[in-house]
């Protein structure tokens, strides 16, 4: 489908096409996964464009497949409090003896700040990838 800009000319009252712009209306259909925790992405392309090779202006929805599972942040983030979790166990333990345990006290103090920022960042991707309204993954 051909669309015309059209400007007003500045001395007279009608509208003069300048040039002729063509509008893609293509269009793919793909089918899109919504994990347990709200999050989604696009799965497996059910209906692709109709010509080959070109990327589409737009991606529809053609059926919505809910997960019974976590998307890829959560679990990485589970993953990481669990150890965390385990790092912390291991500080009480060693703490009955804090001169004989120092330096692992202080290791998985340190591995502890670390998984935290590491959480923090995981956590900033997925709001972000969640927050992009024309994300394609």
């Amino acid at each position: 489908m051909t669309k015309f800009i059209v400007r007003e000319h500045p001395t007279r009252q009608t509208s003069v096409p300048l040039y002729p712009v063509v509008v893609s209306y293509k269009m793919c259909y793909f089918d899109q996964e919504v994990f347990t925790c709200n999050d989604w992405k696009w799965s497996s392309s059910r209906q692709p464009c109709s010509r080959v090779g070109e990327t589409c202006s737009t991606k529809l929805i053609m059926t919505t497949w809910y997960m019974s599972q976590k998307c890829k942040f959560c679990k990485q983030i589970e993953v990481k409090k669990r150890r965390i979790r385990k790092l912390d166990d291991n500080i009480k333990h060693w703490s009955v003896e804090p001169e004989r345990w120092r330096a692992s006290i202080e290791r998985s103090q340190d591995d502890t700040r670390h998984l935290y920022g590491q959480i923090i960042q995981r956590e900033m991707a997925r709001s972000i990838k969640q927050n992009n309204p024309c994300r394609t993954q």
